[in-house]
């Protein structure tokens, strides 16, 4: 992080936005489990993954915001973060971290100018989020915890553009869902007990 701000800043001299959405996808879907079958390490590297390297992007990138006395830093957390989803017990607490960090974050960077907020996805249609639904019955799943069709990634960029930019220049500590309706309505459903069927 140290030498990506710094390559940065060699090229452009400042940081004005900083979007962070990093995780390993077939990780979280193949690995997570109900805490009580949680293998120690799988919660180890979904929290240094996911929460420690959200902190890591916000300590070095922030820095170079405080100096400038500007920026915008969008995180990516999860609707599962804010509701229950069973058997993603790893994975909802290291967004749940990241949630409670935007808001203790832009509490504290919003004298400095920075602006610190986080959007909600549910499920979008990345190339491995498709690999994981790629039965129908995975399909039909997915449909019927939305009120709208699944997001694809095009869809969520503009409300990441709108945080990043200068019309959003009095939003800080916001925690957003872009979710297609996904949080609603409420269904009883074993989502990740479901994807894992055999297909």
């Amino acid at each position: 992080m140290k030498a990506m701000v710094q390559t940065t800043l060699s090229q452009y001299g400042r940081i004005d936005v900083l979007y962070h959405n990093a995780v390993d996808v077939r990780f979280v879907n193949e690995e997570d489990r109900r805490l009580t079958e949680l293998p120690e390490e799988t919660w180890d590297r979904m929290i240094d993954l996911i929460l420690a390297g959200t902190f890591r992007c916000c300590k070095y990138v922030g820095r170079q915001m405080i100096a400038q006395h500007s920026g915008s830093i969008i995180l990516s957390a999860t609707d599962d973060a804010l509701i229950g989803c069973a058997g993603l017990d790893a994975y909802t607490a290291a967004k749940g971290g990241v949630i409670s960090l935007t808001r203790s974050f832009a509490a504290g960077m919003g004298k400095e100018g920075v602006r610190v907020n986080a959007i909600c996805p549910s499920f979008v249609s990345t190339e491995s989020q498709l690999a994981w639904m790629k039965t129908d019955q995975a399909k039909t799943v997915m449909a019927a915890l939305h009120l709208l069709p699944i997001a694809t990634p095009e869809q969520i960029a503009p409300f990441v553009v709108y945080l990043a930019s200068d019309e959003s220049c009095v939003v800080t500590g916001g925690v957003f869902p872009i979710d297609s309706g996904y949080m609603a309505f409420k269904a009883n459903l074993d989502v990740m007990g479901t994807m894992n069927l055999p297909s």
